[in-house]
């Protein structure tokens, strides 16, 4: 890590704002290739890089240093691509499991008494 990093780092969990503006900017299209590269579709490696920057810059007092800040901040993103993933899985498989035959609790919900016979 270089010393100008790490004093962007100190001073930016500092609240030094100025100091995590510069370390995200010196970061940010590292991060951005890395999210094409695994999302292959540019609107969600922007917003999967925003989503990153936002959460690092919250837990920025959580980097203690002992892997490099790129590795730390890739981490997260790894992160929130999946959580992302996997919500929108949930999301589509939800969506897709209703139709106007259906309800919430599966086909033939509320039609009646149900038979175990």
């Amino acid at each position: 890590m270089i010393l100008e990093e790490e004093d962007w780092i100190r001073k930016a969990q500092q609240g030094d704002t100025n100091a995590m503006g510069a370390l995200f900017k010196h970061h940010y299209s590292f991060l951005y290739k890395y999210l094409l590269k695994i999302t292959m579709n540019h609107s969600v490696a922007e917003d999967t890089a925003q989503d990153t920057v936002i959460r690092c810059m919250e837990n920025i007092a959580r980097y203690n240093g002992t892997s490099s800040f790129s590795s730390w901040m890739i981490t997260i993103a790894t992160r929130l691509y999946i959580d992302r993933t996997r919500r929108n899985k949930r999301e589509t498989k939800w969506a897709g499991g209703m139709d106007s035959g259906s309800s919430a609790l599966g086909p033939g919900a509320g039609r009646g008494p149900l038979s175990f016979c």
